[in-house]
């Protein structure tokens, strides 16, 4: 069991390490250990040790999918001849606060159990098991302390196998599939115009006074950025940037040091959940979080300027997990002095 444990702790480490400077996390790898109840006729019994792996996937839906593995020691004075038990399951968790630091949460799903030494009475079979459980964020990398508990009750048996009963503590940590996280700069973007355009914003170089503009940002006819969508977003009833947001930020502050001519707005929004009082007041500290990430990675306070809208210009529904998530942002615009670009006439996307 100690070597299942150290193999377990190795290849989070390395997976944890993979994921830096990648996508967005995707999955959430976990493993835990703890103690079961195996006979509980006269009372629990936790003399059992137990390890686990968890893998699940991170979305923005109500019910995520895990996936569980446990192998169980089986302890000699519970059963002489039952040496070990080896679970899989597939389960779907419900967590009750998401995005908040501590998030009590519950799960259920059915699997299989193989016993090692099984016998008449306790053999190899499918069961059923739910459970209930507490997440603890410990950092903005997503890394989290996990305490849960589960019953499990065995199904299809010929005999009455009665229930188990398991206590676990555990570590969890994302991890993506691939895809890295790309600089504003990189430039893999379509071709808009015929002719010279390096930066591919669809203004000639010859006239482009603002050269290596990220593609997706709206221009006007001179090359330069008037409007980013950096997607930086927010926790629910927090002004906290995450540590993925702080990756886009990171890089936006590099561009802005090359193109020293702008002036910047930071416009920040919330979900529609709250007061409009309270939003409006949480919509101006998200924008002025990004206002001082970008102050301490060296660009001026003086280019910087924010503002607050609360929950007035949601750009998604307000009535699912997804959409108030996207409504959690903050906006930049751009703007230029008439001596460095001349009069703005027109903009291009």
């Amino acid at each position: 069991m100690r070597k299942v444990l150290i193999y377990s702790l190795i290849t989070a480490s390395l997976l944890h390490s993979a994921n830096k400077d990648t996508d967005e996390s995707k999955f959430e790898f976990g493993i835990n250990g703890g103690a079961t109840s195996i006979i509980n006729e006269g009372g629990n019994n936790f003399v059992n040790g137990q390890v686990g792996l968890t893998i699940q996937a991170k979305n923005d839906r109500e019910v995520e999918p895990r996936v569980d593995f446990n192998y169980i020691k089986v302890d000699k004075d519970e059963d002489p001849t039952v040496t070990s038990m080896t679970q899989i399951s597939v389960n779907g968790v419900y967590n009750f606060k998401k995005d908040e630091k501590v998030s009590p949460y519950i799960v259920a799903g059915g699997g299989y159990e193989w016993v090692e030494g099984e016998r008449a009475g306790y053999e190899s079979n499918a069961f059923i098991q739910a459970g209930a459980g507490v997440d603890y964020k410990v950092n903005e990398d997503g890394v989290k302390l996990k305490v849960e508990t589960k019953a499990l009750q065995i199904v299809g048996s010929q005999y009455d196998e009665g229930n188990e009963f398991s206590v676990t503590a555990g570590i969890a940590m994302p991890f993506g599939l691939g895809g890295v996280q790309k600089d504003l700069d990189d430039n893999e973007c379509p071709i808009k115009i015929e002719g010279p355009d390096q930066d591919r914003d669809g203004v000639l170089d010859s006239i482009d006074q603002c050269p290596n503009t990220p593609c997706d940002f709206e221009v006007d006819d001179k090359g330069c950025p008037i409007k980013a969508e950096l997607d930086i977003h927010f926790k629910t009833d927090s002004s906290e940037i995450s540590q993925y947001s702080m990756n886009m930020i990171t890089n936006f502050a590099k561009f802005l040091m090359k193109n020293r001519g702008s002036l910047v707005k930071l416009t920040g929004h919330t979900d529609f959940r709250g007061t409009d009082q309270y939003n409006m007041a949480l919509s101006f500290r998200r924008a002025n979080s990004v206002r001082d990430a970008l102050v301490k990675l060296g660009v001026s306070v003086n280019r910087l300027t924010t503002d607050g809208k609360g929950e007035s210009m949601p750009i998604a529904t307000n009535h699912t997990v997804e959409g108030m998530a996207k409504n959690r942002r903050t906006e930049v615009r751009l703007t230029y002095p008439a001596s460095i670009t001349g009069a703005t006439t027109g903009a291009k996307k």
